[in-house]
């Protein structure tokens, strides 16, 4: 894929983006400011002005750098030589900072110049702090498998997916891309973990998205840091839901200072690589005439025009996408706000789709042990689906052919028109050739769109006390919406493809989820040696969703404004309507300890209760164990490891990607998974139970 990528004002003036890309740089982070004028500097300043450079680990200009006056909203920032300008009163103290690299806070002492070298980024140190469930910790004290990747590792990716900018950065994940427009990647954490379900967890700023949920809502360059958990010691913390593993995302957040404008921008093509060389016209007549000739039926030309189908029914796809944000604020407030456009063309023509995302964050320090903020995001996407490809926004219906199928079988020989201006016809060549669809007017008669909306959202309030207690709460809520709708015009393409009745579909579904969590963590350290902290919480939710699947003959429609049912045949109308509701309540404890940061000890314990099943409680324990071996004095003088350590682990998880009352049902219709389990009257919890497989051994 080739990709034309814009920033805001980077330190570098190109640099690869993938493949063939070219990534031309107007800025990274632009903080509200642009080379050489300041857009937000707090009115009538005094005090002595303060000039300076600030550098990277390098020694490289670092612009874009924030430059605060501590205790006030007072900022500045650098420009593109990485020199700043700022009034600040004597004996105040400057605060020196950058996305990835550790704070530095500096008091004037007379100074009137100050340059101030970076080391260097955070992302280098073991000391980083990684997400964890409920929580965060440490990365040199982590028991658990847990893999981090910064939003600066995501923002280069020409992805519309979050989760495809994953690929390659995380070892045990397979991510596989179905490169259909929207369509939300497939991933696996240490492969299948599962025999129903196999999608990961997916949290968002501690809101748990629903069995089947992706992030395609979110934009690449809102996310902070992407941690997965890998092992069952780490991810058990969410019990039954984490049998493929857990996805943890961090969203960015505002901060104190002034006012921070942002803008991301690239636009590429893609192309098919790789594709099957298919037989010409003649190379396929030959064949043709070779097996035919042992039945001595009527033989091809060998001169017919030849018809590359694949090459028919694909194009050179372009691809956009465009964010902007604003984020800023100051010791009692702060704040994010961004918006993106995305657009992306498929490779099959007229497989087009197109994502608005909006998102708002607020942080408010209502006292110096009292926080509140609330963060919410929302999408909404359409899109020009394909034909016998399932729709990125309403997977659940798909209507003919695989287009791909049909373009890898149908005949060399078959043209897209004839000279009638019908579309070609296999079975008007030589004697006939089969019941292959004509690819070209598969596409030209096929009609389908689709269009959603979701919105995540949470809000808590934190309260410190006790100096080592953090008492928290939140409410998050999901909410998606989704429809379609299909229409078949009744018509005569060919001999093969003949369609009747003037078909209308549409459908409609919706889910929400709303979540209720409570934690109560104690921090403490116990002189320089010890480190104790030790987490209780609840969870609930509520799952709902429903969907309505509705068609009708006879709609003689013109366009997408008579795509009615009143205007169909009566008497000819069907409709489904799948509905499901499920509960789950959750306790939770974990402790995690630490002796002089090398002798580690992580152990937590999770009891769910779901509605999915008739055994409706299950234990998830886990322990985890570490050493930090390269601290030992034994290893002091070592040259070969700059860091080692062991670690070993233990947890159980659960799986609740099942259907509804599965202990109660009398058969299953799936295929290869149908089995008998008595009647409900005589053998009620007959089945799975939360920790068990079916059929129960």
């Amino acid at each position: 894929m080739k990709v034309l990528h814009f920033v805001g004002l980077t330190r570098t003036p190109a640099r690869l983006v993938t493949g063939l890309g070219l990534a031309m740089g107007l800025g990274a982070a632009w903080p509200a400011r642009a080379a050489g004028w300041r857009m937000q500097q707090a009115p009538a300043q005094t005090g002595t002005p303060i000039t300076g450079r600030v550098l990277d680990e390098k020694g490289e200009a670092l612009p874009g750098a924030n430059v605060v006056i501590k205790g006030t909203a007072v900022g500045a920032a650098t420009n593109i030589d990485g020199q700043y300008s700022i009034n600040a009163p004597a004996g105040a103290t400057l605060v020196f900072s950058f996305v990835g690299y550790p704070a530095q806070e500096i008091t004037l002492n007379g100074r009137t110049s100050i340059d101030v070298k970076f080391a260097a980024p955070q992302s280098q140190s073991l000391n980083d702090v990684v997400v964890v469930g409920y929580g965060t910790q440490s990365k040199r004290e982590v028991t658990g498998a847990i893999a981090s990747v910064k939003g600066a590792e995501l923002v280069n990716q020409a992805s519309q997916n979050p989760v495809s900018s994953l690929q390659g950065k995380v070892s045990g994940v397979q991510i596989t891309n179905s490169g259909q427009p929207g369509a939300a990647p497939q991933i696996r954490i240490r492969g299948v973990g599962s025999l129903v379900g196999v999608s990961p967890l997916y949290v968002v700023d501690g809101t748990m998205l629903p069995q089947g949920a992706d992030l395609s809502f979110l934009n690449q360059n809102d996310i902070a840091s992407i941690e997965v958990l890998k092992d069952a010691a780490s991810a058990s913390i969410y019990g039954v839901m984490a049998a493929n593993g857990v996805v943890l995302v961090t969203t960015k957040r505002g901060g104190a200072g002034g006012t921070h404008i942002n803008y991301n921008g690239y636009g590429g093509v893609q192309t098919p690589t790789n594709t099957v060389k298919m037989a010409n016209a003649a190379e396929y007549a030959t064949l043709y005439n070779e097996k035919n000739g042992l039945t001595g039926s009527a033989a091809l030309p060998t001169n017919l025009p030849s018809t590359d189908w694949f090459k028919e029914v694909t194009r050179v796809a372009a691809t956009q996408n465009h964010q902007l944000s604003l984020s800023g604020g100051s010791d009692k407030v702060s704040y994010t706000l961004s918006g993106s456009y995305f657009q992306q063309k498929g490779l099959v023509q007229g497989n087009d789709y197109e994502r608005i995302t909006a998102r708002l964050q607020t942080d408010f320090n209502i006292t110096d042990h009292i926080k509140a903020g609330y963060t919410a995001a929302f999408t909404s996407a359409s899109a020009h689906d394909a034909p016998g490809l399932a729709s990125s926004i309403y997977p659940n219906y798909s209507n003919g052919g695989n287009i791909f199928y049909n373009a890898y079988v149908a005949p060399p020989v078959l043209q897209p028109f004839l000279a009638s201006g019908r579309y070609g016809d296999p079975n008007l060549i030589g004697g006939g050739l089969g019941t292959f669809s004509n690819p070209r007017g598969q596409l030209d008669y096929f009609v389908q769109r689709s269009q959603g909306q979701t919105l995540v959202s949470s809000a808590f309030v934190s309260i410190n006390f006790a100096k080592y207690f953090t008492a928290r709460t939140s409410l998050g809520v999901n909410y998606t919406t989704g429809r379609f709708y299909n229409y078949q015009k009744a018509d005569s393409l060919t001999t093969v493809q003949v369609y009747r009745g003037n078909v209308l579909t549409k459908g409609e579904t919706y889910f929400s989820q709303p979540q209720w969590e409570n934690t109560l963590t104690y921090d403490r350290s116990f002189g320089t040696d010890h480190h104790l902290t030790a987490l209780i919480g609840t969870t609930a939710f509520r799952y709902r969703s429903e969907q309505q699947i509705g068609s009708i003959n006879g709609v003689q429609a013109t366009g997408a404004d008579s795509y009615y049912f009143n205007l169909g045949t009566v008497g000819t109308a069907s409709l489904t309507n799948p509905a499901d509701l499920n509960t789950l309540f959750s306790l939770f404890a974990r402790v995690n300890y630490a002796y002089k940061q090398r002798y580690l000890l992580t152990a937590s314990f999770r009891r769910d209760g779901s509605s999915k099943f008739s055994d409706r409680y299950g234990n998830f324990p886990s322990v985890g164990l570490g050493w930090v071996i390269s601290d030992e004095e034994f290893m002091k003088d070592g040259t070969v490891f700059n860091f080692l350590k062991f670690r070993a682990s233990y947890g159980i998880l659960g799986n609740n990607q099942v259907n509804n009352n599965i202990s109660v049902l009398r058969a299953s219709y799936l295929p290869g998974y149908t089995a008998f389990f008595g009647t409900p009257s005589n053998n009620p919890n007959t089945g799975a139970s939360i920790d068990t497989q079916v059929p129960p051994s």
